[in-house]
């Protein structure tokens, strides 16, 4: 057994934290110090597939050193990563270890993935990430690939050797949380965590020096809506340029919502920011590119906007006393299911799941939003309206507050409280 194997070895009880010695714990390891191993590695094993992260690392550990197992570094870097990822210290210190040995096998990714032998060809950017690129001969790409891959283990140039070695590991167990990290020396560094499924990974030269910058992209959907998340990693300088996409589903055309990191300000990222500033065209939603709100904001009562101007005129909802005044915004009907319905006449009333509460004119089939969330958690549950020959006055109720609506006037206000059956006094 080699130097480095047997420091590992050591270390599978420095690392086993006495709180978790149950009954199981107990037997596996005492069969591991009596050397009987293949008992150990049937206690550990569905432990670790389970989610545990000691028995995470009791595995790895195993398998880095053929212990009741025929010796697969892979395989135990696998294990290792795993248990890492949940925090386990020993598993970190093990995969400083294993690190550079996992570098003699030039090329692999990481658990059988794919073959990484290709040629570095780095070619315009147009076949990586779509026609909506800088217009520049000195900006090349090379696409990694990703497809359908757990762990992703890629290698990046600094100084136009590749000397740099990243890795993307995606936890399906967990939906679709990933991590991302660089090699720092000898040790990984945690760049990012986050929930989105990884889209595209792409190296990019953006002056012909054999430094590449590290592109890429991730995404997340749900019921209202999703987003994509665009990130440029410098390794050398850890500088991460960050853009988010959104999309609000509101029935209509998604609202484009667009958020950058502060660094978006900062002097000497031009090519950087312009990059990322023209690749997000090919971001959109339901295969149409993204659309910039300048656009939208050209179509004030086009109903498939009627939501994105609901949330633009009325964002100093949640400042102040909650008064605003809002208008008839047209719309279509809105997007998720149907919560509470409630007809008044020709008009009917509808509230929808993580989405807003709409008027139906029957007679003409116009609709126009009354009330749209900002948080899309925060739907209306329960509708009431209470009417007079004076006012018209509908009550929501949220998960976060109420909301009055004086459906003549067009008057709202917002109030936080969790019983419909208070009626706060009204002055408007």
């Amino acid at each position: 057994m080699n130097k480095l194997l047997q420091v590992l070895l050591v270390s599978i009880l420095i690392f086993t934290p006495n709180f978790v010695l149950a009954d199981d714990y107990r037997d596996g390891i005492k069969a591991f110090d009596k050397k009987n191993y293949k008992k150990a590695l049937e206690i550990f094993e569905p432990l670790a597939k389970e989610g545990d992260a000691v028995a995470q690392y009791n595995l790895g550990i195993m398998y880095s050193n053929g212990l009741g197992v025929g010796g697969n570094l892979k395989q135990g870097f696998k294990w290792l990563l795993r248990a890492s990822y949940q925090g386990n210290e020993g598993a970190q210190s093990a995969l400083n270890y294993l690190h550079p040995t996992l570098g003699d096998v030039s090329g692999n990714f990481i658990n059988g993935l794919a073959n990484t032998k290709d040629k570095d060809v780095y070619q315009d950017c147009e076949k990586a990430l779509g026609p909506h690129h800088q217009n520049s001969s000195d900006i090349k790409c090379k696409e990694v690939n990703i497809s359908g891959l757990e762990i992703i283990e890629f290698k990046y140039r600094v100084n136009g050797k590749k000397n740099g070695r990243g890795l993307f590991w995606t936890r399906f167990d967990r939906g679709i949380e990933h991590t991302f990290q660089i090699k720092n020396k000898e040790s990984l560094e945690t760049i990012e965590r986050g929930f989105v499924g990884l889209e595209k990974l792409v190296l990019v030269d953006f002056d012909g020096s054999g430094n590449d910058k590290i592109f890429w992209s991730g995404n997340s959907w749900g019921s209202a809506g999703g987003s994509h998340d665009l990130c440029l990693l410098d390794p050398l300088t850890k500088e991460k340029l960050e853009m988010s996409l959104s999309f609000i589903d509101s029935g209509g055309k998604p609202i484009p919502k667009i958020e950058r990191s502060d660094n978006f300000l900062k002097l000497g990222l031009d090519k950087e920011i312009n990059f990322l500033e023209n690749i997000k065209y090919n971001f959109g939603i339901d295969g149409e590119p993204w659309v910039d709100e300048v656009i939208v904001k050209g179509s004030p009562e086009n109903p498939e906007y009627g939501a994105y101007f609901w949330l633009e005129d009325n964002k100093k909802l949640d400042l102040g006393d909650g008064l605003i005044k809002i208008r008839r915004y047209p719309t279509n009907p809105l997007g998720g299911s149907l919560v509470k319905k409630l007809e008044a006449g020709k008009i009917t009333y509808q509230s929808h799941f993580k989405s807003g509460v709409v008027a139906h004119n029957t007679l003409t089939d116009d609709y126009y939003i009354l009330w749209f969330p900002t948080n899309h958690y925060d739907w209306a549950f329960d509708i009431k309206l209470v009417e007079n020959k004076k006012t018209k006055i509908m009550y929501l109720l949220l998960n976060g507050g109420l909301i009055v609506i004086n459906t003549k006037t067009l008057y709202l206000k917002q109030f936080y409280t969790k019983s419909i059956d208070y009626i706060p006094p009204l002055d408007f």
